[in-house]
């Protein structure tokens, strides 16, 4: 009963997390295995939450592949199992349209990836396509 409570509490705190990404953005949550290759597209005042579940330990890889580089940023937080308040883990602009991120995260536990268009890149790009792979 333990384990059910603490990952519904999860569940509504990465919800919550996800909707108040940024005052303005428009989010969704997508839960991902390792192997998955996920396919969206973002625009300005959007965000998007990817929640990896029981990522490897040894190190999880994960390349997202834009359609421009510079126009998406994202950050890492690690949600362990016992719950408490995430570890963050960093930020990072994908200043390449293929940009390799993430590697030995902590011991068991939920990483969850943030992905944000970049401000000012908005103009000239309305909307950008991307993929995240998760190796």
């Amino acid at each position: 009963m333990n384990k059910l409570t603490a990952r519904i509490a999860l569940l509504v705190f990465v919800i919550v997390f996800a909707f108040s990404v940024t005052a303005s953005a428009s989010s969704t949550v997508i839960g991902v295995q390792k192997g998955g290759l996920y396919y969206n597209t973002i625009s300005a005042g959007d965000g998007q939450a990817y929640i990896l579940p029981n990522a490897s330990t040894t190190g999880t890889s994960i390349t997202i592949t834009s359609s421009v580089a510079n126009t998406i940023k994202g950050h890492f937080e690690w949600q362990l199992p016992n719950g408490g308040a995430p570890i963050q883990l960093g930020s990072f602009i994908a200043n390449t349209t293929v940009y390799n991120t993430g590697s030995a995260y902590y011991s068991p536990g939920t990483l969850i990836l943030v992905l944000e268009r970049v401000p000012g890149s908005t103009t000239p790009y309305p909307t950008v396509s991307y993929s995240v792979k998760y190796n």
